[in-house]
């Protein structure tokens, strides 16, 4: 840096002494060519040791896209806003910054719109490894994405016997296709897209429409609203209805 700043100075008084300004600004010459080579050596080196990209784990972005995205993003599209894919022409067009890790890693950071900011929740690593792996799978193309499989359905827990007989819902199995589908958003019973409306039980008795009860969160989550996407056509009636007492429930005892 100081080298920059040496030869940048040297530079700009060697062009004052050539007079090849005109001679009325000869007197703010040199001071000119101080402050601007000051200027263009902090640049310069801001360029210098800005960190590159670091090559992410492509196979350990696959995990970490089914823990955390695809909830919303399976197979690469977008349940919020359709038309914004993660598809190859999609990110091209849409993704600020054009389609490459960078970007992926800027937008999965600092969040936009309904999508919430995964800076504070995932490591950096895991951040470059899931921008890798969004990056090539818009390659290679969605079609054959095994993260479609990632909205959990646990109904295989429960037998068809008692699938048929049971009117609660199954808490546990719950509990699991909660982790899988609901966390990413809702994890501890929060809300990352608005924090107010968080899953707590003065929250849900407040905002769900219906009041807090079984069967609001059932409508909600089988229809969607606002940012939240419908999990009416990738959850079964009894999942829905296993992650609906779950949620009543740990609002009664608690989210820890």
């Amino acid at each position: 840096m100081q080298l920059l700043v040496y030869f940048g100075i040297v530079a700009g008084l060697g062009r004052c002494l050539a007079w090849t300004v005109s001679p009325p600004d000869a007197v703010d010459c040199a001071p000119r060519a101080i402050k601007n080579a000051v200027a263009g050596a902090l640049t310069a080196g801001a360029v210098a040791i800005s960190p590159a990209f670091a090559a992410g784990d492509v196979l350990a972005g696959e995990q970490v896209f089914r823990n955390n995205c695809a909830a919303c993003h399976a197979g690469g599209q977008n349940v919020i806003m359709p038309e914004k894919t993660l598809e190859k022409d999609s990110l091209e067009k849409y993704l600020t910054g054009g389609r490459k890790p960078e970007s992926v890693v800027y937008q999965v950071t600092n969040g936009k719109n309904a999508m919430p900011a995964f800076g504070g929740r995932l490591q950096e690593d895991d951040i470059n490894n899931v921008a890798s792996y969004v990056i090539a799978k818009s390659d290679a193309g969605w079609e054959t994405d095994s993260t479609v499989s990632t909205v959990v359905q646990t109904t295989g827990l429960v037998s068809s016997t008692d699938r048929g007989n049971r009117v609660g819902g199954d808490v546990l199995s719950g509990e699991q296709i909660f982790v899988n589908n609901c966390a990413a958003c809702h994890s501890g019973g929060q809300n990352v897209i608005m924090p107010e409306k968080t899953l707590e039980k003065d929250a849900l008795d407040k905002y769900l429409a219906g009041g807090r009860n079984k069967d609001s969160v059932i409508t909600q989550v089988t229809n969607g609203k606002n940012a939240m996407p419908a999990f009416g056509g990738r959850l079964s009636e009894f999942d829905i209805e296993d992650v609906a007492s779950y949620v009543i429930s740990t609002s009664e005892t608690g989210w820890r």
